[in-house]
């Protein structure tokens, strides 16, 4: 009975030496439901279109040439964010360092007096929030611009890891800060995402060259 035992367990050692790293923290979350309690990210993300009527965008939106955006977020939680912004074949970060969103405060990117302002004649523009639990060297090293076809294999990467994933608005509250009142008051119109450990919005701007 002993030998039989020993064997068992033989087997079951041998079984989670080769075990993916997946399978293991599948693993690891059956045998610790605690787990399953940490709190999920949650954050106020969107864009803001600074035209004639100033609004917030549509995943998918039209703006005009010489036209201003900002991207706004506010997280429930200290996290790492990023504003991710491809246009013309390159792709950059749209917030300056640090990546650090702090717990309850709105902030506006690149900043909430001028935004950023949309070139004429040079096509799309598409930006994406991504908030994550941990940092991500991937994500911060488009401090420096890069071709958006190098990254995509990058984020192509990330989602393939499931690290990444978008994630739908959903109506959740998020406390306001005082420090932030002036990002909070366009923040706090914006539709709330949440996502385990890191969560990604997307908006997609046509561009109009006439105005």
């Amino acid at each position: 009975m002993l030998a039989a035992h020993d064997f068992f367990a033989d087997r079951r050692r041998r079984c989670l030496q080769t075990l993916p790293m997946r399978k293991i923290l599948l693993c690891a979350l059956i045998i610790c439901p605690a787990f399953l309690h940490a709190e999920d990210l949650k954050a106020r993300l969107g864009v803001e279109l600074r035209g004639n009527v100033p609004r917030a965008a549509k995943a998918r939106d039209t703006v005009r040439a010489g036209d201003r955006i900002a991207a706004y977020a506010q997280p429930s939680q200290n996290c790492s964010l990023y504003v991710v912004i491809s246009h013309a074949g390159k792709t950059w970060l749209l917030n300056a360092k640090p990546y650090t969103a702090v717990k309850d405060v709105a902030e506006a990117y690149p900043n909430l007096e001028s935004g950023w302002q949309i070139p004429a004649g040079q096509g799309p523009v598409e930006i994406m929030l991504i908030v994550s639990a941990v940092p991500l060297n991937e994500v911060a090293a488009l401090q420096k611009s890069v071709s958006t076809d190098e990254w995509r294999k990058d984020e192509k990467r990330l989602r393939d890891e499931e690290r990444m994933r978008g994630s739908a608005g959903k109506p959740v509250p998020v406390a306001a800060n005082v420090r932030s009142i002036g990002a909070e008051a366009f923040t706090r119109k914006l539709p709330v995402y949440s996502g385990a450990a890191l969560i990604s919005a997307r908006f997609f701007l046509e561009v109009q060259n006439q105005r």
